[in-house]
C-alpha cells in the first residue's frame, strides 16, 4: 500500500481541537510528518473539528449544480421540457442529492439555520429551467411533472438512508 502524504492530514475533533499547537501530537508515516488541518474533505464531504461542516457542504452542492445548470442553459433553448426533465433527473438531481440526507438531518435539528435555503433555491431553479425559465411557481411545475417539493424529496431520501442503516449487518461498518 502506498500513501500520498500530500493528500493526508489529521483533524482533531471537538474540545481537543482547542489545544495549543505545542500540545498537538506529531503524526508521522514512513518518517514523513502528516500535517494538522482545520478542514478535511473525505468522499466529497467536508469535515471540521465539530464534524461535518454543513454550511460548506451545502454551498459545494448548490454551487456545483448551479454551474451545471448554467452550462445547460447555453445549449437548451431548443430542448423540450421532457428532455430537460430527463437531464435534471439523471445529472442535476443526483449531484444535488449527494449528502442531502445528512444535510436534511441537520436542517431538522436547526430549523432556523440559513444554510438550508441554497439547496432549496437550486432545486427550484432546476424546475424553472425545465419550464423554460418563465415559471414563477416552481412548485406548480414540480407537481405537473410528478416531482416532490424539495423538503419532501429530502425527507424521502433521509428516510431511505436511515432505513438502509437499520437494515445493515451490525458488524458491517460500511
Amino acid at each position: 500500500m502506498a500513501f500520498n502524504i500530500a493528500k493526508c492530514g489529521y483533524l482533531i475533533t471537538h474540545s481537543a481541537s482547542k489545544a495549543p499547537p505545542a500540545i498537538r501530537p506529531s503524526l508521522q508515516l514512513h518518517n514523513l510528518s502528516i500535517p494538522f488541518v482545520q478542514f478535511y474533505k473525505y468522499l466529497g464531504v467536508t469535515f471540521c473539528s465539530l464534524g461535518i461542516d454543513f454550511v460548506v457542504q451545502e454551498n459545494i452542492l448548490g454551487d456545483r449544480v448551479e454551474r451545471q445548470l448554467g452550462a445547460m442553459r447555453w445549449f437548451s433553448n431548443t430542448w423540450s421540457p421532457r428532455i430537460r426533465l430527463n437531464i435534471m433527473k439523471s445529472i442535476l438531481l443526483p449531484t444535488l442529492e449527494y449528502s442531502l440526507p445528512l444535510l436534511f438531518a441537520q436542517a431538522q435539528r436547526s430549523p432556523r439555520s440559513p444554510f438550508w435555503k441554497q439547496p432549496n433555491t437550486t432545486y427550484n431553479n432546476c424546475l424553472k429551467w425545465i419550464a423554460g425559465g418563465n415559471s414563477h411557481g416552481p412548485h406548480v411545475t414540480g407537481h405537473l411533472l410528478g416531482l416532490l417539493p424539495f423538503n419532501d424529496h429530502a425527507q424521502y431520501l433521509h428516510s431511505r438512508f436511515y432505513l438502509h442503516l437499520m437494515a445493515m449487518d451490525y458488524y458491517n461498518p460500511s
